[in-house]
């Protein structure tokens, strides 16, 4: 069985030169937001595709094309997002011509880019081979950590945001709708395949369960808040009626007090045969003093009063309300 190593030195040039070109041209235009669709992804699913490759035995020449549209299947995403593919084709057809790779050649590395797109059909084994090797993540330990990759690259690029639940789910629905093309890979990734699906769904109740507690202890904060602000109501409430229980009693004290200041002054000030009547006339100036304390303790009084008025609320028709001034009918 022949591998790219046992290449024409003409041909196995070519693939280090796709090499080179894909490593500039990332690390000079490729988004720094694609965490997932990375060089790292891009290397993968080359050595993915010549693993593949090679166990299916494939001629040196299919080898290269298929290793070059692995190389190429992703150069889009410099580009664009959304239909990267097509541009792959384009970038891969323009950088080979510029290398005088054989005009044949070059449509079959496009043929082999195109079934990467989710619209296309992998048709030819060349194509499936490419699927395979781009998907070959199912069937790795490594597809949680990437899908925490792709999350995070969807939620900055698309601006999809998951919780961890729907994350979850839309993980398993993708494991289960999704299925490798040719037995080279199906041999490769199968036991990971099987593990993966069976810890997703694990890692599904598990996150769902984590959600419905989340939400339990929410409801069970709102319901502790609740009391709490019906506690502080209680609270102040019953502050209020003490203090306003002690305010109608000192507001009491005050009346009483100045009630009978006041009543004794006007008995003096009204006096003219008693004993304090013509002393109070000999001496006027005593008028003053006895004017303001009666004076001061009437406002007292009236203090006393309108401080222990309670306040009712009072509703009056507006003149703006649109039923003002009434009409007939």
């Amino acid at each position: 069985m022949e591998t790219i190593e046992t290449l024409k030195p003409a041909k196995a040039e070519i693939l280090k030169k796709a090499k080179a070109h894909i490593t500039a041209l990332f690390e000079e235009k490729l988004p720094k937001s694609l965490v997932y669709h990375s060089f790292k992804h891009t290397a993968t699913t080359v050595k993915e595709a010549k693993a593949l490759g090679e166990a299916t035995e494939l001629s040196p020449e299919d080898l290269e094309a298929l290793v070059l549209a692995a190389w190429f299947h992703d150069a889009g995403y410099t580009e664009v997002y959304d239909g990267h593919e097509y541009r792959s084709m384009e970038l891969a057809e323009q950088w080979l011509r510029e290398q005088g790779y054989p005009a044949d050649r070059i449509a079959l590395v496009k043929d082999i880019i195109r079934a990467t797109h989710r619209n296309e059909t992998a048709k030819t084994e060349l194509q499936q081979l490419l699927v395979d090797a781009d998907m070959s993540s199912m069937g790795k330990e490594e597809f949680f950590a990437n899908g925490e990759l792709l999350r995070a690259e969807w939620e900055t690029v698309l601006g999809k945001s998951y919780d961890s639940v729907e994350w979850a789910e839309t993980q398993l629905d993708f494991l289960l709708s999704s299925k490798y093309l040719t037995d080279a890979a199906k041999d490769r990734y199968k036991d990971q395949y099987k593990e993966n699906i069976k810890d997703q769904r694990k890692l599904l109740k598990k996150t769902e369960k984590k959600q419905k507690k989340r939400e339990q202890e929410e409801q069970g904060n709102f319901a502790e808040g609740k009391r709490g602000v019906e506690t502080m109501f209680r609270t102040t409430y019953s502050n209020h009626i003490k203090l306003s229980d002690m305010a109608d009693k000192k507001a009491s004290m005050m009346i009483s007090l100045n009630a009978v200041i006041m009543s004794v002054l006007i008995t003096y000030l009204g006096a003219k045969t008693t004993a304090v009547g013509p002393s109070f006339t000999r001496n006027p100036i005593l008028t003053v003093p006895m004017s303001i304390l009666l004076a001061t303790a009437l406002g007292s009084v009236v203090s006393a009063i309108l401080s222990a008025q309670p306040d009712v609320t009072s509703f009056k028709w507006l003149k703006k309300s649109p039923r003002w001034p009434p009409t007939a009918g």
